[in-house]
């Protein structure tokens, strides 16, 4: 299972910001599987540029905050942040924000884990 959100980031004049020959692209998927078969074993948000400022923060369903980072190159592995046990499958919220080419982006979605 592989779904996604891709964020494309775009000027005020709605073209592409674009690198040497390659365009910003944020992914976020909206679906994980932590269940030790070495495929979408881990949440986080993919880029193929740096984020400055970045920050991320992931709750279960009852509003605890399981997951937290400031480094985007960090994924959360499905499990608590506090206890290290395994969070139950369900729908988790997450809120982002990131600077990317001097661009503040705020993102917020919710996302399943299957085990």
């Amino acid at each position: 299972i592989w779904c996604q959100k891709t964020v494309v980031i775009v000027t005020p004049t709605s073209t592409v910001i674009s690198v040497p020959q390659t365009e910003v692209v944020i992914e976020i998927p909206n679906v994980f599987t932590p269940n030790n078969d070495g495929r979408n074993e881990f949440f986080g948000v993919k880029s193929n540029y740096p984020l400055d400022d970045f920050h991320l923060i992931i709750y279960d369903r009852w509003g605890l905050k399981v997951f937290e980072s400031t480094n985007y190159q960090e994924f959360w592995n499905g499990n608590y942040l506090q206890k290290g046990e395994a969070c139950t499958d369900g729908t988790y919220f997450f809120i982002t924000n990131f600077t990317v080419m001097n661009e503040s982006r705020k993102e917020h979605g919710f996302l399943t884990l299957i085990r």
